[in-house]
């Protein structure tokens, strides 16, 4: 990876796994990087690792919640009064919980996983815009199996919205999500 200095990331999901690995490698390049986290003391400790494994580092912590678009709506506010983002990528995301639905009646995978991310993009645009050359990357566990943009994936039906109602199963759940992912990162 080239030399980042002087480009802003935000990096959704950066306390664990892939978007954490993103974060480092980002950091170390000289990229500015703000964690956009759900559970702030998580993203603390994973800014203070960063910065004392390259001094110098800017890597900053920005809360957000993407089952809740209050706070998204928030965090995107914060980090659009930056000056510029120049590639957000969202990485963050759930799977394999039971059947839930968020404060603004989203079942919880999708919210996650798709409208979450899908809003604080939308948002973010200004930010983006003000990059001479701005970038978004959506990634989620399935993303890497995505088929072109001509296939047209089915998302929930009527029969799927009454087994939502009534539990539902967790990887089914998910499934649909990650095909809102698909589905978005074909077009």
């Amino acid at each position: 990876m080239a030399d980042q200095q002087g480009r802003t990331f935000v990096v959704t999901g950066a306390t664990s796994g892939l978007g954490r690995v993103t974060a480092r490698e980002l950091a170390a390049r000289g990229g500015r990087v703000l964690l956009a986290v759900r559970d702030a003391a998580r993203g603390d400790e994973v800014a203070s690792s960063l910065r004392r494994a390259y001094p110098g580092a800017e890597v900053e912590v920005r809360q957000v919640d993407l089952l809740n678009l209050r706070s998204i709506r928030r965090a995107a506010e914060e980090i659009g009064e930056e000056e510029a983002v120049d590639v957000l990528i969202n990485n963050a995301g759930i799977s394999m919980v039971e059947h839930s639905v968020t404060e603004q009646g989203a079942e919880r995978h999708f919210a996650a996983n798709h409208l979450g991310h899908f809003a604080l993009t939308a948002l973010l645009e200004p930010a983006l815009r003000r990059s001479p050359a701005p970038r978004v990357v959506t990634r989620g566990p399935s993303t890497g199996r995505c088929r072109s943009s001509r296939r047209v994936w089915a998302l929930p039906s009527a029969a799927s919205k009454h087994r939502r109602r009534t539990g539902g199963d967790a990887k089914r759940l998910w499934s649909v999500s990650e095909r809102g992912t698909c589905v978005r990162s074909a077009r």
